[in-house]
């Protein structure tokens, strides 16, 4: 009856935004009295509690400074990756040809898309491939025909960067809830779950009429939100989404 939301690629202030308006369109005067105060009330306080973790740590100096970073990393690996792609292809000089494509296998190695791992995961990948680039016979000499030191030397030192910021932001997360952003998730997307059940379930009992307009404005809504997040994910594997919005 109510569609089934793909909350598992909504950033976290889209997710929040979504469970704001499900309860926004749940507590309307058009559907007074239809019996689902009980399921509302515990997922509007789990939103409170996302909500306040969350303009805690967009409101950071360091979650912008981690943010920069973050883009700046990834600007230097989509460099790099493309720069031994077009010279692996399209060149005529055999040697930087061969560097190209020695370079360009260890980088698709570790992953096509490392730009779109969680921060954690991505830092730990790059510095796992610049340590090889720099290290495994071999590496370090396609690197200098194909001329792109520079470039291996700014993923290092943007990753580098990256990883300390990193930790600092970590410190700060002492005054967050006991809860981590991810339980915090957990808890308000079981507690929305339980309020579309009630839903489901209330419009058998008394009949699908009490609840039909209810319904059609959960579901208009709901495939807004999917239709959104689907939009992101083609940009995203053509390479143009600008990033996330994830609490650090």
């Amino acid at each position: 009856m109510i569609a089934t939301v793909h909350y598992n690629k909504l950033r976290m202030g889209e997710f929040i935004q979504f469970l704001t308006d499900i309860t926004d369109i749940c507590r309307g005067d058009d559907h007074a009295g239809l019996n689902i105060d009980t399921r509302l009330a515990p997922l509007e306080d789990s939103i409170d509690k996302l909500n306040s973790m969350y303009k805690k740590a967009q409101g950071s100096a360091l979650t912008k400074e981690i943010v920069a970073l973050d883009k700046r990393r990834d600007n230097a690996l989509i460099l790099l990756t493309m720069i031994t792609r077009g010279y692996s292809r399209y060149s005529a000089d055999e040697a930087k040809r061969k560097a190209a494509k020695k370079i360009y296998k260890l980088i698709t190695r570790h992953g096509k898309i490392i730009y779109r791992l969680n921060y954690q995961a991505e830092t730990s990948t790059i510095s796992s491939l610049v340590n090889k680039l720099l290290s495994e016979p071999g590496m370090a000499g396609a690197v200098a025909t194909l001329g792109v030191q520079s470039e291996v030397d700014e993923l290092k030192t943007s990753n580098e960067q990256f990883g300390v910021k990193f930790l600092e932001r970590a410190g700060e997360k002492a005054d967050f809830p006991a809860e981590s952003p991810t339980e915090l998730r957990k808890i308000a997307m079981n507690q929305y779950r339980r309020l579309i059940k009630q839903i489901e379930a209330l419009a058998v009992i008394s009949g699908p009429e009490k609840y039909e307009s209810l319904i059609k404005e959960l579901n208009t809504l709901i495939e807004k939100y999917n239709r959104e997040a689907h939009y992101r994910t083609i940009k995203s594997k053509d390479g143009e989404d600008e990033g996330d919005d994830e609490i650090v």
